[in-house]
C-alpha cells in the first residue's frame, strides 16, 4: 500500500466581528494576584481612566468615519464587574453611545468569579455585554489557595453557570503551571469547564514576571514553574479535549507586549510561541497529491494532531514533512496518545 501524503488547501477563513480591546489594568481588582503584573502584561502603563475610555472612543469612531464595519469593544484586565460605580456606569454609558452610532455592535469583559451576580449581569446584558470571560485560572481548590485567590472551585463553577444562565456566551481563562498545580489538574481543568458549557477557552501558561509575588517564591526556591516541553504537550493536549467539544481555544500566552521579554524571569515564555509558529512550518512543509485535506490555515498544527489522535494518520504519514515539525509531533503523540 502506497503512503498517504497530505496536501493542505488555504481556505478563506469567514469574516468575523473585528475585537476592539480596551486594556483597563489594575482597575476594579480587590486585590493583586501573586503572579500578575498587568502593566507588563498589557504594555500599558498607569493612565486615568477617563483617558482610556476617551482615547478607545475616539479610535472606534475613526475606525466609523473610514467606512470600517463595526467591532466587538473588549474590556480586558483589571475586573470588571467590580469596578467602582463611577467608573463602571463610565463604561456603559460609552458602550451605549458607541452602540446607538454604529460603532460596535456589542461589548465582552473579563472579571473574575467571585465578583459577580445575577443582577450585575442583567444589567451588563441590557447595555450590549453579550460575552462574559471568567479569570477563573482553576477549579482545584489547593492551586486556588496557593495561588491566593481567595474563592474556592465551587465558586468559579457556580459563576459559570450565572454567566449561562444570564443569557451570556461564557469565557474560562486556566492558568496551567500555576502555584500548586499539577498537570493533571490542568487537563481536569479544561474538562470542567467544558462540562460548565464554556463557549471558548484562553490558556495563559503562568510565567514568572518581576516585580510580582511569584517572583519572590521563585527566587526563594519556593514555587517552579513547568517546563517548556511539559507545557507544550499540555496544551496540545488541553486543545484537542477542547477541539472534541467544538469549543475554540482564542487564546494561548501571553501577548508579546512591550516590556514583557525584560519582565520575564521563567517559566515557559515560548511555549505558545512554539505551539503557534508550526503553523508557519506547516505552509513551507506543503506536499503534493494524495489524500486532500480542506483545513483552516489557522489551525494547520492542531488538525495534525486530531488526525494523529484519531488514528487517521500516523506519524510515517508525515515523511515528507520537516525533521522539526515531525519531531514535535512525536513527543506530543508520544505522551499522550495511546
Amino acid at each position: 500500500m502506497s503512503r498517504v501524503s497530505l496536501t493542505f488547501l488555504w481556505e478563506i477563513p469567514a469574516r468575523t466581528v473585528p475585537v476592539f480591546s480596551v486594556f483597563i489594568p489594575f482597575f476594579g481588582c480587590p486585590r493583586r494576584c501573586v503572579f500578575c503584573s498587568q502593566h507588563d502584561q498589557t504594555g500599558q502603563q498607569a493612565v486615568p481612566l477617563d483617558e482610556i475610555l476617551a482615547r478607545a472612543a475616539a479610535g472606534l469612531r475613526s475606525r466609523r468615519t473610514q467606512g470600517r464595519p463595526p467591532a466587538e469593544l473588549a474590556f480586558y484586565g483589571g475586573t470588571f464587574t467590580a469596578l467602582a460605580p463611577r467608573d463602571l456606569d463610565a463604561c456603559l454609558d460609552m458602550a451605549d453611545s458607541l452602540r446607538r452610532d454604529g460603532c460596535i455592535t456589542r461589548f465582552r469583559c473579563s472579571t473574575r468569579p467571585d465578583c459577580l451576580d445575577a443582577a450585575l449581569l442583567a444589567r451588563l446584558r441590557r447595555h450590549g455585554c453579550r460575552t462574559v470571560e471568567l479569570g477563573i485560572q482553576s477549579f482545584s481548590d489547593t492551586a486556588l489557595q496557593a495561588a491566593e485567590r481567595h474563592y474556592s472551585g465551587r465558586q468559579a463553577a457556580g459563576a459559570c453557570r450565572l454567566v449561562r444562565d444570564a443569557g451570556l456566551a461564557l469565557g474560562v481563562q486556566l492558568l496551567p503551571g500555576m502555584p500548586g498545580h499539577e498537570p493533571e489538574d490542568f487537563l481536569a481543568d479544561v474538562r470542567r469547564a467544558l462540562a460548565l458549557g464554556a463557549d471558548m477557552l484562553r490558556f495563559y501558561p503562568c510565567l514568572v514576571l518581576a516585580g510580582t509575588e511569584l517572583a519572590r517564591r521563585w527566587q526563594q526556591g519556593l514555587y517552579t514553574p513547568w517546563p517548556l516541553p511539559l507545557t507544550l504537550s499540555l496544551l496540545a493536549r488541553g486543545w484537542l479535549d477542547a477541539r472534541r467539544a467544538g469549543v475554540p481555544v482564542i487564546r494561548m500566552g501571553l501577548a508579546p507586549e512591550p516590556g514583557m521579554e525584560a519582565a520575564l524571569l521563567a517559566g515557559p515564555g515560548k511555549a505558545s510561541d512554539k505551539f503557534w509558529e508550526l503553523e508557519k512550518r506547516l505552509r513551507k512543509d506543503k506536499k503534493r497529491v494524495g489524500v486532500v485535506a480542506d483545513v483552516s490555515r489557522s489551525e494547520m498544527y492542531y488538525n495534525l494532531l486530531y488526525l494523529l489522535d484519531d488514528k487517521t494518520i500516523t506519524l510515517e504519514d508525515l515523511a515528507g514533512f520537516s525533521p522539526d515539525l515531525r519531531e514535535r509531533l512525536a513527543m506530543i503523540a508520544r505522551d499522550h496518545f495511546v
